[in-house]
């Protein structure tokens, strides 16, 4: 009986315990940021289609595409630092063609350091256009980018949260509270070359950006 009183005193006491304690209470604001830094590949994309008189002779006639551009690629003195080719599609059963891809990619360094860069660049980009023509692809690109894009991105996404603190920081004094801690940070957009300030054209060879969007959510004390 003694046993089942003390068990009963405990629960109790910790009951009222719980009951003491304040509700904690959340306040949420939204913080953005743009980081910006140095593009370091270009890359173009070539697209092809293969029409046969059925979808076997399309698609037999789509494997010798890689080595065609490949020898191309060598006669126009193209140094990519990579070249991926995806597999033969047969993107449906309503025609009879077969599609493929390919995918260069080219440094930047040597456009955006050098003084005759943007020629450099152009000259490329005429190459590629020469190339599509030669090897009968539709050219997509140029697409700049960034090969080590986490660091970036978080980067902009700690500044964020940091960007998010004034505006929590002033309705908390203007609730009359304390801001306890950081419950939990949301990240709702994470974009690359989006900039909103920024009204030219992105991306560019010697510039690219990260802007992320994330919501903070604090805990909050009255008093």
């Amino acid at each position: 009986m003694i046993k089942h009183a003390i068990i009963v005193l405990g629960v109790w006491f910790w009951i009222v315990a719980a009951a003491a304690q304040p509700t904690p209470y959340t306040l949420e604001t939204e913080g953005t940021a743009t980081v910006e830094t140095v593009p370091d590949y270009v890359e173009f994309w070539l697209h092809f289609k293969v029409v046969g008189p059925n979808l076997k002779e399309s698609a037999a006639g789509a494997k010798g595409i890689e080595a065609k551009v490949r020898k191309e690629i060598e006669a126009l003195e193209l140094k990519p630092l990579e070249i991926a080719v995806t597999g033969v599609a047969i993107p449906s059963l309503q025609t009879i063609e077969a599609r493929l891809s390919a995918r260069l990619r080219f440094g930047t360094a040597e456009f955006g350091q050098s003084e005759e860069g943007s020629s450099l660049f152009g000259s490329l980009c005429d190459k590629i256009r020469t190339l599509s023509e030669a090897v009968g692809a539709t050219a997509e690109g140029p697409v700049v980018g960034v090969s080590e894009k986490k660091p970036i991105e978080q980067s902009a996404v700690q500044k964020a949260i940091e960007n998010a603190y004034p505006t929590a920081e002033a309705a908390a004094q203007i609730l009359r509270v304390q801001i306890v801690a950081v419950e939990r940070v949301r990240i709702s957009s994470l974009k690359w070359n989006v900039d909103p300030e920024n009204r030219a054209m992105q991306p560019e060879l010697r510039h690219a950006t990260c802007t992320a969007v994330v919501m903070v959510f604090y805990t909050f004390s009255a008093g």
